[in-house]
């Protein structure tokens, strides 16, 4: 193949950018500037454009190439050799045909005017970005089709490098290889947990999240994870949608469980709709949280403990309450992380009585900030 030789001595990664035939996307010069600058700072790699119609801007770059004027003209089975060769694809709607996505080449295909479930069938390495407002159904899809939303019509710079980034570094989280696309979602997701709350005017969620799922990825095989308190409503990230993440990781993970225990009918008919793409791996319980943990007979890898709201009267009680009834279920490896737990002059919140607690039973604190993850 042409494509293949041409370009064999430059340096690797190779980000292969693809317009499609005419580039009708509204992207202008400097968006598209600014995104190969943003690459080329990315990598010490090369970045190719495919470019057929030649109306993308040109950038006089040592490490940039343009297919068009570089390489000639080049046949469709040279295109899929360069798709091949490359580490990564970034298209836009339709830039390099139909159907890209069958290669083994991680892509990220941006969508603005097309819906990627009504073209083709989903493909494992290619995330496909939405941009604009689309229809709520469209998140119900979103495992399925490796979604991401973004709320702009044309993402910013910072996000498509953002996921470019992310899918380089392979798999995470203790994935297997084949679930890159899994872990880039997983951890799309988890920024969107850092947002303020009633609770405080910062809530760093992602990164305590983050340190969780490294650590389920090391210490467990099998995990199972038990929250109290599901989600309550759909897309509320400023709550942490802490089942979705569970969910989300171990179906990647294809091992483990999550229990979540909720006292609310309500709460748990909107969780069971939301749980839907993972509900081989995960069981919704009707029940005081207290009472079920006290009769619970199985191992506990991950205690989640998010229950009763900060501010119900005796919730400081009831998170303490909580911890007691699982404590003869974790075991060395255990994990705990309590939600709206932070430091104001001593501890605050759910946990302001379970850390103490805790470690007093020689359990310590991996990480805390707006939660608190501990281990013994």
């Amino acid at each position: 193949m042409r494509a293949t030789p041409a370009l064999g001595s430059l340096p690797r990664p190779v980000i292969l950018v693809a317009f499609g035939e005419d580039n009708p996307y509204g992207l202008d010069r400097e968006w598209v500037i600014g995104l190969f600058g943003a690459l080329l700072d990315l990598t010490q790699g090369t970045l190719v454009v495919a470019d057929p119609a030649g109306n993308a801007p040109k950038l006089a770059h040592s490490r940039v190439r343009r297919v068009r004027y570089d390489l000639g003209p080049v046949t469709s089975a040279q295109t899929s050799a360069l798709v091949r060769w490359a580490q990564l694809v970034i298209s836009f709607d339709d830039g390099v045909g139909e159907p890209f996505g069958a290669f083994p080449t991680p892509a990220l295909r941006i969508w603005r005017h097309k819906a990627p479930p009504q073209i083709g069938s989903p493909e494992p390495q290619t995330l496909n970005l939405v941009c604009g407002q689309r229809p709520d159904s469209w998140i119900s899809r979103r495992w399925e089709w490796n979604l991401l939303e973004s709320a702009e019509e044309r993402p910013a710079v910072a996000e498509v490098v953002q996921l470019a980034n992310d899918i380089l570094a392979g798999p995470d989280f203790g994935l297997p290889g084949e679930a890159t696309m899994r872990a880039v979602q997983l951890k799309h997701y988890l920024r969107r947990c850092r947002q303020r709350t009633p609770f405080a005017e910062y809530a760093d969620r992602h990164l305590t999240f983050d340190r969780l799922f490294r650590e389920i990825g090391k210490r467990f095989s099998d995990p199972i994870i038990v929250e109290t308190g599901c989600v309550r409503a759909f897309e509320d990230w400023s709550a942490g949608y802490s089942s979705y993440l569970f969910g989300t990781y171990l179906t990647a993970r294809q091992a483990g469980h999550l229990h979540s225990v909720d006292c609310s009918s309500e709460n748990l008919r909107r969780a069971q709709a939301i749980l839907t793409p993972f509900v081989a791996r995960s069981t919704l319980h009707e029940s005081d949280s207290v009472r079920w943990l006290e009769n619970y007979s199985g191992r506990i890898d991950v205690l989640y403990l998010d229950s009763m709201d900060v501010g119900v009267a005796g919730y400081e009680e009831h998170a303490l309450a909580e911890a007691r009834a699982a404590f003869s279920k974790l075991h060395s490896d255990s994990l705990v992380l309590l939600d709206d737990t932070v430091w104001d002059e001593g501890w605050s919140g759910k946990g302001a009585k379970v850390v103490p607690w805790l470690t007093q039973q020689g359990w310590r604190i991996l990480l805390a900030g707006y939660q608190v993850l501990l281990t013994r």
